[in-house]
């Protein structure tokens, strides 16, 4: 597949949550930036109102598995409990089953991913690697993203309190990146999934 040249796109992982999460989605669309946030069901279910802004607001809501276990170490009906039961949660919530998957600890093996694929799931990694689960600083933050990037660089970052500086980095990475010649994208462009538009209050 050819990238687009200097585009770059935002990805946030194991949310939502109500402290980090809403703030992050306040960056986004002051910069009128798409990102895809790949939830955890069981967060999904506690905070359902996030996740319908983030639909809202036309970020694409991904599957990140329940509660985050090793996927590796599992049986494989309870690989699919873990996903099916997070897109039923996201179901529920925005009206649509989501096709995107990240595994928790990116812990990937090709029978995997041929059955996520077999279940319909396209499975996302990433290219550049914030590193803000560590509860590095704002500026190291910045700065592993930064010092990486390229054509086709797919960010990880997250969202709770392992990831508190996520939202002070944020703000000047976006800017560094446009100085430097950089768009965003979006996640459905790059895998010609379509964006589902927003359904309304789905409970």
């Amino acid at each position: 597949m050819t990238l687009p040249s200097k585009t770059l796109w935002l990805t946030f992982d194991d949310g939502p949550e109500d402290t980090y999460s809403p703030r992050v989605l306040d960056v986004l669309h002051h910069y009128r930036i798409f990102a895809t946030f790949f939830c955890l069901g069981s967060q999904v279910e506690k905070f359902p109102t996030i996740v319908q802004r983030m639909h809202e607001e036309g970020h694409l809501v991904g599957n990140h598995s329940w509660d985050h276990p090793h996927l590796l170490d599992m049986p494989l009906d309870e690989v699919y409990q873990q996903v099916t039961k997070t897109s039923e949660a996201i179901l529920r919530v925005i009206g649509y089953r989501p096709h995107l998957f990240r595994p928790p600890y990116g812990e990937r093996s090709s029978p995997l991913v041929g059955h996520l694929a077999n279940w319909e799931y396209h499975t996302v990694y990433w290219d550049i690697d914030s590193r803000d689960w560590q509860g590095i600083s704002g500026p190291t933050i910045s700065a592993n993203v930064l010092g990486h990037l390229g054509a086709g660089g797919i960010i990880l970052q997250h969202t709770g309190i392992h990831a508190k500086h996520t939202v002070d980095a944020l703000p000047y990475m976006i800017e560094a990146a446009y100085a430097l010649g950089y768009t965003f994208g979006q996640l459905p462009d790059l895998f010609a999934e379509p964006v589902e538009p927003p359904s309304g209050n789905v409970t």
